[in-house]
């Protein structure tokens, strides 16, 4: 009882999490006052306790008692979405519908949620097969939004990203010809540009990410062009020189001859 009151004093909603431990201070009233509905939400979540028939006898109304049954299920599936959210609990508009018991809308915000998190562990895969870090705007913007858009839109652009980063990655790391080694001689390193990348990424500057992605490619694209203009370079100088010495050769030739 006295973990539930410090909840609410503190303004922890029943479905923020069961492992939230207020913070010790001195007592305030809380910001919303607690209902019957709070209530049995908070003793449920700091303990194991059944205590909703005891609600029912003597607490509720008929209307609330006509919900429990709702309650219970929409309970079920929450505790499943936490459990398959892996660590990022459960989304804002998902714990407001189970707070003001709008159970409907609750199961229909975890359907959606759900499926953004079968399309996220499916991203998260990916960018630990790429040596890539999650950005924390993705966990934010799931907590926010939950599956709806906003959280698509933010999956899809990561996702855009990370298949772009291990596009140039392939073309980065392959073996490269000889006209590309002499190419990247004295020219930027596009190993420096896929690890800015990486750290653009990973704090969450999806664009400036792309940037440096970008500019990999163009180095590996030019290096091979480059390694040939040198190589051009090279004979060029080196028939000039021959004919520089050949022109030597023959006026020394023509000294010595002369009487």
């Amino acid at each position: 009882m006295r973990e539930v009151l410090a909840r609410v004093a503190a303004s922890i909603g029943p479905y923020d999490g069961a492992e939230i431990t207020p913070a010790p201070g001195a007592d305030a009233p809380p910001a919303v006052p607690l209902s019957s509905r709070g209530f049995l939400d908070q003793l449920e979540v700091v303990s194991d306790a059944d205590v909703g028939p005891l609600f029912a006898e003597r607490v509720l109304v008929d209307g609330d008692v006509a919900l429990l049954p709702a309650r219970a299920d929409a309970r079920d599936a929450f505790d499943g979405l936490v459990t398959a959210s892996d660590g990022w609990g459960a989304p804002d508009p998902v714990r407001l519908a189970m707070t003001e018991w709008r159970f409907d809308d609750a199961r229909a915000q975890m359907a959606i949620a759900s499926d953004w998190i079968e399309r996220r562990d499916g991203v998260l895969a990916a960018m630990e097969e790429a040596g890539l870090s999650a950005p924390d705007r993705l966990q934010q913007s799931y907590r926010a939004y939950g599956g709806g858009q906003e959280a698509i839109d933010e999956l899809e652009a990561e996702t855009a990203v990370v298949d772009a980063y291990v596009a140039a990655a392939d073309r980065v790391n392959e073996p490269r010809t000889l006209f590309e080694r002499l190419g990247l001689i004295g020219s930027a390193d596009p190993g420096a540009e896929m690890a800015l990348a990486q750290g653009r990424f990973t704090d969450g500057d999806l664009r400036g990410a792309l940037d440096a992605v970008a500019k990999a490619q163009q180095i590996v694209a030019a290096a091979a062009t480059g390694g040939i203009v040198r190589i051009i370079s090279l004979v060029l100088i080196v028939a000039a020189l021959a004919v520089v010495a050949l022109i030597v050769f023959r006026r020394r030739a023509s000294y010595t001859a002369a009487p």
